[in-house]
C-alpha cells in the first residue's frame, strides 16, 4: 500500500513538473508572462482537471489516476493553446526581423528575408492595404479643389468674370468638402475588412487577428476623426471666402484698393459686410492653419508609434 501511494505521489509529481515547464512556455510566448496570463491558463488548467476529475472518479482509486487526470487537463489546455503559441512564435521572430525596418512601408523588406513566417505576411500585407486606402484617400482629397484654385488670384485687379469664376469654384470645393466623409468611410472599412479576410486566410489565431483590428480601429477612427474637422473646416473656409467675392462682385467697378491693400468702397454701408466677411476669411484661414499642424503632428505620433513598435521587437 505504502509502495502504492509513493508511486502515486511520484508519478503525479513527475507530471506536475513536466506540465510546469511546458506551462511556463506558453505563458512566456503566449503573455509575456504576465500576471493575467498566467491566472488565465491556470484558471484552463483548473478547469479542465475537474472536468476529467469527473469521468476519472470510477477509477480514481488507481494507482496513475492524479498523473493521467493532470496529464489530460494539460494536453487539453496545450491543444486550446497551440495556434496562440505558433503565432506567438511566429510573431517574436517576425518583430526580430521588423527591427531593422525603418518605415511600415518597408516591411517587405523584412518579408524577403523570411518569406514564410505568417506573421510578417500578416504584416506586409496589412501594410499593403493601409497604402492603397491612403494614395485612394489623397486622390479623393485632391478632387475637392477644382483646379483653377490652385492658381493665385488677385482681388484687387480681377475682372468680375474672373471673381464669379472663382466664386463657382470655392462653391464646387465647399459641396466636395462636405460631401467628403460619406466617400472617405467606405475606404476605411475596406481596409479593414480586407486586413481581417487576410488575417483568417492566414490562419492566425483570432487574439492576434483581433488585436491587430484593434489596432487598425484606432488608427483610423484618429483619421476620420481628425479629416471631419478638417474637411469642415475647409468647408467653412470655402464659405467665407465665397461670401467675401460676393461683396465684390456686387460692388465690382463701385471700389479702390489702395496700395495698403485697404478697399475703399463708394458706399460706405457696404464696409461693415465686407470687413466681416473678410474677418470671417481669417478666421476660418487660421482653423485650417491649425489643423494643418495638427495633422503633421498626427503624422508624428504615428511614427512615433512605429519606433516604439519597432524598439519592442529589439
Amino acid at each position: 500500500m505504502h509502495e502504492k501511494s509513493t508511486r502515486r505521489l511520484l508519478a503525479f509529481f513527475v507530471v506536475l513538473f513536466i506540465v510546469l515547464g511546458a506551462g511556463a512556455i506558453f505563458s512566456t510566448y503566449i503573455y509575456n508572462n504576465s500576471p493575467i496570463g498566467i491566472g488565465t491558463l491556470s484558471g484552463e488548467l483548473i478547469g479542465a482537471a475537474a472536468l476529467a476529475s469527473i469521468f476519472a472518479i470510477p477509477v480514481r482509486r488507481a494507482t496513475y489516476t492524479p498523473a493521467i487526470v493532470l496529464t489530460i487537463a494539460a494536453l487539453a489546455v496545450g491543444i486550446g493553446n497551440t495556434s496562440k503559441l505558433i503565432d506567438s512564435i511566429d510573431a517574436s521572430r517576425g518583430m526580430k526581423e521588423l527591427s531593422a525596418v525603418q518605415d511600415p512601408s518597408q516591411i517587405e523588406q523584412a518579408l524577403k528575408k523570411n518569406p514564410s513566417n505568417t506573421f510578417l505576411q500578416l504584416m506586409a500585407g496589412a501594410a499593403k492595404l493601409a497604402q492603397a486606402t491612403d494614395r485612394a484617400t489623397a486622390e479623393l482629397l485632391a478632387e475637392i479643389e477644382p483646379p483653377a484654385l490652385s492658381k493665385d488670384i488677385n482681388f484687387a485687379t480681377a475682372t468680375r468674370a474672373d471673381l464669379q469664376a472663382y466664386r463657382s469654384n470655392l462653391r464646387t470645393a465647399e459641396t466636395n468638402a462636405a460631401a467628403a466623409m460619406p466617400r472617405l468611410a467606405p475606404l476605411a472599412k475596406k481596409e479593414r475588412d480586407e486586413i481581417d479576410s487576410l488575417s483568417r486566410s492566414l490562419n492566425v489565431s483570432d487574439d492576434l487577428r483581433r488585436n491587430l483590428l484593434a489596432g487598425v480601429d484606432k488608427r483610423q477612427a484618429r483619421f476620420l476623426a481628425f479629416t471631419s474637422k478638417m474637411m469642415a473646416a475647409r468647408a467653412e473656409l470655402y464659405g467665407a471666402l465665397g461670401k467675401y467675392i460676393t461683396v465684390l462682385v456686387e460692388q465690382y467697378g463701385h471700389y479702390s484698393v489702395g496700395p495698403n491693400g485697404q478697399y475703399q468702397f463708394q458706399d460706405s454701408s457696404v464696409v461693415v459686410p465686407f470687413n466681416v466677411a473678410a474677418n470671417a476669411v481669417k478666421v476660418a484661414a487660421r482653423r485650417v492653419a491649425e489643423l494643418d499642424a495638427e495633422g503633421k503632428q498626427l503624422t508624428k505620433s504615428q511614427q512615433e508609434g512605429w519606433e516604439r513598435f519597432r524598439s519592442m521587437s529589439q
